[in-house]
This record gives C-alpha cells, sequence and structure tokens, in this order.
C-alpha cells in the first residue's frame, strides 16, 4: 500500500510565517515565448510557490530548477531530461514539448531559449526608418508600421495580465468545479459564468486556455499563502467554502480566514483588470460573464449553505470521478511530488 504522509499540524501562527516565504509573482513575458515555454515557466512557478512554503519537500526546489534549466537551455532544442527529474517535471516537459505555437499572437524576436529576456520589446525598433530629403545632415524620420503597433498593443496586454490576473485569482475559483451536476445550483451557474470568463480573457490576449487556468492556479495558491492560509490548489480551496470545513485538519479556521480575505481582495483586483482594458474588450468579458468584478460573482460561503456533501479528505472532489481529496494537497504519494498542471 502507498504510504501518504501528509504536511498539516502547522499551527495557525505558522501559516503566516510560512506565508511570508513565498515571494511575489515573477513577470512573465510570455510575448517572447512559445505556448510550452509558457507553460513551463508557470509550472516551474507552482513549484517555487510549494517549495518556498514546504522546504522540507525537496522534490518541488529541485523540480523547478530541472525546469529552469530547460528552458535556458531550449525546450524545443531536442534537449531531454534525465531519468532521475521528478515524475511532476517529466509530466510538464511531456505536455510542453510539442506546442510551439507563440503564445500571445507572435512572437517578434524569436530566440533559442528563454534565459534572460528582456521584460518588453522595443517597439521602437520595429518602426519604419526614412531619410528626411530636407535635413542637412543624415536625418531619420520613424512612422508606425503593423509589426510596431502590434508590439506596443501585446506590450500592454502583457503589463495587464502580470498585474493584474493572479490577483483576481479566487474572483474565477468556480473554474475549477468540473463536475457541475454534484454542487448546488447557485455553483454550477457561476461555475460556467467563471468559465465564460476565463475562456473569453484567453480569447481577447490569444492566451492559451490551459495555460492561463493553469496561471491562474498558481494565482490561487500565491494569494491563500500570502492571505494566511496554505498554498491550497484551488479545488481544496473551494472545499474550504463548505459546511463542516474548519473543524480539525486539513482546512483550519485560520486558513478559511485567509481564503475569505483572499477572495475579497480578488474583486477589486478583477474590477481594476477590467478598467485596464479598452471599452470594447471589457464589454465583451461583461456580456459572457454577466456581474463579473462584484461579490456575488465570485465565491461566497453562502453558496454552499444546503450543501449536504463533506468538505473532508475522503470526499470526492467536483469532476474528479472519485479521486481523493488528498491528491490536492501538498503531500508525499511514494516519494513523488504532487503538482496540479490543469
Amino acid at each position: 500500500m502507498t504510504e501518504v504522509t501528509y504536511l498539516h499540524g502547522i499551527p495557525a501562527n505558522e501559516y503566516r510565517d510560512r506565508g511570508k516565504r513565498v515571494g511575489a509573482q515573477p513577470f512573465l513575458n510570455y510575448g517572447q515565448m512559445t505556448v510550452g515555454e509558457t507553460r513551463l515557466a508557470l509550472a516551474s512557478e507552482q513549484a517555487k510557490i510549494l517549495a518556498a512554503y514546504y522546504p522540507e519537500m525537496k522534490e518541488f526546489a529541485v523540480g523547478a530548477q530541472e525546469l529552469d534549466n530547460l528552458l535556458y537551455k531550449g525546450l524545443h532544442q531536442g534537449i531531454y531530461l534525465g531519468l532521475s527529474a521528478p515524475a511532476f517535471v517529466r509530466r510538464a516537459v511531456g505536455q510542453a514539448r510539442g506546442k510551439t505555437q507563440p503564445e500571445g499572437g507572435g512572437i517578434l524576436q524569436r530566440r533559442a531559449s528563454v534565459g534572460n529576456l528582456i521584460p518588453f520589446e522595443d517597439c521602437d525598433a520595429l518602426m519604419t526608418a526614412t531619410q528626411d530629403p530636407w535635413a542637412q545632415h543624415e536625418e531619420y524620420i520613424y512612422t508606425e508600421n503593423a509589426q510596431s503597433l502590434f508590439c506596443r498593443e501585446r506590450n500592454g496586454e502583457i503589463q495587464i495580465l502580470n498585474q493584474h490576473l493572479e490577483k483576481s485569482a479566487h474572483h474565477l475559483l468556480y473554474e475549477y468545479v468540473t463536475n457541475a451536476n454534484t454542487v448546488p445550483g447557485i455553483v454550477a451557474t457561476k461555475h460556467v459564468l467563471h468559465r465564460n470568463a476565463v475562456s473569453k480573457v484567453g480569447q481577447l490576449f490569444v492566451f492559451d486556455r490551459a495555460n492561463l487556468v493553469l496561471w491562474l492556479r498558481n494565482g490561487v495558491m500565491r494569494n491563500n499563502a500570502l492571505n494566511g492560509a496554505p498554498p491550497y490548489q484551488p479545488e481544496v480551496t473551494i472545499n474550504a467554502l463548505k459546511p463542516g470545513a474548519g473543524v480539525g485538519e486539513p482546512i483550519t479556521l485560520a486558513a478559511i480566514t485567509g481564503i475569505i480575505t483572499a477572495i475579497i481582495g480578488a474583486v477589486s483586483a478583477t474590477v481594476a483588470l477590467l478598467k485596464a482594458l479598452k471599452a470594447a474588450k471589457e464589454q465583451e468579458i461583461k456580456t459572457v460573464a454577466q456581474g463579473i468584478g462584484t461579490p456575488t460573482f465570485g465565491p461566497e460561503q453562502g453558496d454552499w449553505k444546503n450543501w449536504a456533501g463533506s468538505s473532508q479528505p475522503g470526499a470526492t472532489p467536483e469532476g474528479e470521478g472519485g479521486k481523493d481529496l488528498e491528491s490536492y494537497l501538498p503531500l508525499l504519494l511514494g516519494g513523488a511530488a504532487i503538482l496540479m498542471l490543469k
């Protein structure tokens, strides 16, 4: 039988101490990356979040370093991992290797790897230079063209997602309800709206939906930790809203308080994201996700008021076909670290 070792039993005051180790979100310059490279970068960041919170689990730090090394050497250059790489690293690389299409709609200046990426493309360098016929000396007039205009718009989009997406993650928490038939009607309705919002953001930003879901997943985990809860995966975070949560381990009252704080903060973060968009794009999101940016659009404990299921380990999480809730907790399962890459 596989031995499962939980990493709970952490005192409430240590939640915050450990959460301080989880750093702020690093800048993700996906405009110079393929879909596969973006996926690997996001998987690495999830491992770093868990490594910071659970330093006793060495697999996370080792895995993050393996993923970073592969990104710097070139994911699509035919470089392969050794057999000693953690299982989640091999899984992430397997998902990413063949995804060579550009993230964000195009790569203006392709690089062999993503090491030492500049924050933004220099759009001025892409402008059309024409020699000024009236100048006394050799001077040039620079005018915008399709490439430079695309560059400026995409730089703006990259800035918006980096500033606001992770902070908004809890507002779209029901994206991670994967079986709407097992939840209250209000949760099922919000699940559709949250999925609509995620899909529309991906469409408007030309951003791979699976990568967007992974980025939001990291945001839920990071904001849980920064607000005094463990870096629970979204599925566990949903369970914290259900009746009975907070009675003992693994979801404590201190963790629930941190999660509620993150949910409240995500409302204003989502409003800021919407306001940063052009009016037409903002309206497109609001059309498919009515009420977005208001507290009642996001997850609420009241959504589960009359729910008769369980919030404790052993219950069936939505959509996992009986997969035990244990699988969503940071744990050691047969010596292999578990990350969620979907």
